[in-house]
């Protein structure tokens, strides 16, 4: 593997059987991959630079972005990128920062697709019936800032901001959420590096190059303390996940 990348993982599992969950990522230097603890399978989509930033599973389909352009495997073959069997293209007009699954009102999901100035919602459950559709201009993301709560957070040029699902309307709509520190992040905004939750303690967690964070709590979509942190490093990369006894661990 080429150095320098900024890794974007995701599990995910294409067939029916237990035992065939896989790790899957990019980097933004090299191809895609797959990982099952044992075999690295590097993942050729056909791009003549076949290099891409971000990556999501969604509905059997292996999701990538390459700067403009969204590309995703054929359903239920992560290894497949042709158009006969399913794989297609989505051409954003705007650098993609990434991905956000959402659920939908007639309880299908729905892909947030995030640029660096336009969010889209993708509906549908595959080629023969995908539609995307543009939710607005002025709200984009900070790439490393999304993160699934209640609902999905991020970072924009506005502040933190919370897409949530107006399940009587089968729509969406979202809310700045950090008003109250607006001066602070307009001076950060742009050195946000990463971003991870803390579920035990309802929190989200926003990491940026100068070394401090924002935690962030909420009870639902209700923000309820705003706290800045100073590390002593630069936190580059952060996430969490629970272990084997169904406690959380963070790293």
């Amino acid at each position: 593997l080429q150095p320098n990348g900024r890794y974007e993982f995701v599990n995910a599992n294409f067939t029916g059987s237990t035992n065939t969950k896989r790790m899957y990522g990019c980097d933004g230097v090299n191809k895609a991959f797959e990982f099952d603890g044992t075999v690295f399978v590097r993942i050729t989509t056909g791009m003549t630079t076949d290099a891409p930033s971000h990556i999501a599973f969604h509905l059997y389909h292996l999701f990538l972005s390459f700067f403009g352009s969204v590309q995703h495997s054929s359903p239920g073959f992560p290894y497949q990128w042709s158009p006969i069997t399913g794989a297609s293209e989505l051409a954003m007009g705007d650098t993609v920062t990434g991905f956000a699954t959402q659920p939908a009102a007639d309880s299908s999901a729905a892909l947030a697709i995030f640029t660096t100035g336009r969010l889209s919602i993708l509906y549908g459950t595959g080629l023969s019936n995908w539609k995307l559709l543009p939710y607005k201009d002025e709200i984009g993301a900070i790439a490393f800032t999304m993160q699934n709560m209640a609902q999905t957070v991020f970072l924009d040029i506005q502040g933190v901001t919370d897409l949530a699902t107006a399940i009587e309307f089968g729509n969406f709509s979202h809310a700045v959420l950090t008003n109250q520190v607006k001066t602070m992040l307009t001076g950060w905004r742009n050195t946000a590096i990463a971003s991870s939750v803390c579920r035990d303690r309802s929190q989200y967690r926003l990491f940026f190059t100068n070394n401090y964070a924002l935690y962030i709590t909420m009870i639902g979509r209700k923000v309820i303390g705003v706290m800045p942190m100073l590390f002593s490093h630069t936190v580059r990369c952060a996430c969490a996940g629970m272990k084997s006894d169904n406690t959380e661990e963070s790293y």
